[in-house]
């Protein structure tokens, strides 16, 4: 039996059956795509959030849990050349996923709910559909603290402890009315004399990273001096750290108010 022209041009040490790594294929299946009938539009869950009014963050961000959004691969030029009338032509170029400056001076990874929604934002971004936890694991992974999801139309923003849990598939603490930051704020307040008191209101509520996510309301004990002031207020943020007030609140702000 002779060999096909295409074995006979094949090294010996080649085989038709590994990648062009050597890896064998031996073993190797597809993965069954869950979304495969995937119609590119906005989940209903996600588009009954994002139309909302008002907007609710929370219910937004449950609006998530086992959704998919689209990441866009945007062509990056490789190896360029000279064309044959003196033209730099491209040789080569590459997908790849980019990331975003965001309006509180972090990186994000942009992501979309609809086709439409990455065409609004770039023309020739291919969609690559991708669960949201995938993203938020793939997001922290690469170094960033922050989704921006639909950034083009009605941009709305993942935090740094949204995406942990996201990833972990694990409860979200409201940053303004959990109760573990509830526990936390009347600790320090406990701890330092000079706060008479503190309460919490959100800071960033349309999710839109323009400022920080909570603030914290602080009431002082009258007659302090600005020594006295600054000293307890550095007590109490030290006491916050180390209730770990980081692990459930991604961004705060502290705001001296009156106390009669």
């Amino acid at each position: 039996i002779g060999a096909s022209p295409g074995d006979r041009d094949r090294p010996l040490t080649e085989s038709p059956f590994v990648d062009s790594a050597g890896v064998p294929w031996k073993g190797r299946s597809f993965e069954e795509n869950p979304w495969a009938e995937d119609d590119g539009e906005t989940p209903e869950l996600i588009a009954a959030a994002l139309g909302a009014t008002p907007f609710v963050k929370m219910t937004f961000i449950e609006s998530l849990r086992g959704q998919r959004l689209l990441v866009p691969l945007i062509a990056e030029i490789g190896q360029t050349g000279m064309g044959p009338h003196g033209q730099t032509v491209d040789k080569s170029a590459d997908l790849a996923i980019v990331a975003v400056a965001t309006p509180d001076d972090r990186t994000a990874i942009p992501a979309f709910t609809s086709v439409e929604d990455m065409l609004s934002w770039k023309p020739d971004a291919r969609p690559v559909p991708v669960s949201i936890s995938k993203l938020c694991v793939a997001t922290v992974g690469e170094g960033h603290t922050r989704v921006i999801i639909n950034p083009a139309t009605h941009a709305r923003a993942l935090r740094r402890t949204e995406l942990a849990a996201l990833a972990q598939e694990l409860e979200i603490i409201d940053a303004v009315s959990g109760p573990e930051v509830k526990r936390v704020i009347a600790h320090a307040v406990k701890e330092v004399e000079d706060v008479v008191m503190a309460g919490v209101s959100a800071g960033d509520p349309e999710a839109r990273l323009v400022a920080e996510e909570i603030i914290i309301e602080v009431g002082m004990r009258p007659g302090l001096t600005a020594e006295g002031l600054e000293t307890a207020l550095t007590s109490f943020v030290a006491h916050l750290r180390a209730e770990s007030l980081d692990d459930f609140v991604d961004s705060f702000k502290l705001k001296i108010i009156s106390v009669i």
